[in-house]
């Protein structure tokens, strides 16, 4: 258990990484330093999640809410830390993303039952709005 590396929920066993093999990229995976990588960030500031709320409503079909809610947001956070255009812009910016990601999940669901040979309990969406 001595050669063991634990910091928040990955571990790895270290005894690859005791003798470095010169002219080759050292560990593998990386750590950002405070465990919280940029994008877990954005999950992380007040503003952030603030934006990222008001999107949902524009991903949920209620924009009528947004107003309402970009106040109670400002007057949780101060003045003007959430904006409705910023907001419509992330989610813009996710709209581009969700293809990909249903993609990846295709691939994925090919692997888990064709190669794998293991139950794919997920359901894909056939189509984003």
């Amino acid at each position: 258990m001595a050669n063991r590396v634990t910091h928040l929920c990955l571990q790895a066993d270290a005894t690859i990484y005791k003798a470095p093999v010169h002219g080759l990229p050292q560990p593998g995976w990386r750590i950002h330093r405070g465990g919280r990588g940029p994008r877990a960030s954005r999950w992380n500031d007040p503003q952030r999640v603030g934006v990222d709320i008001v999107a949902n409503l524009y991903r949920e079909g209620i924009p009528e809410w947004v107003d309402a809610t970009v106040i109670a947001l400002n007057r949780q956070l101060g003045a003007d830390s959430v904006t409705a255009t910023e907001a419509q812009k992330f989610y813009e910016e996710d709209v581009k993303l969700w293809p990909f990601l249903k993609k990846l999940q295709t691939v994925e669901r090919f692997w888990q039952t064709s190669v794998r040979r293991r139950p794919y309990d997920w359901f894909i969406y056939s189509s984003f709005e």
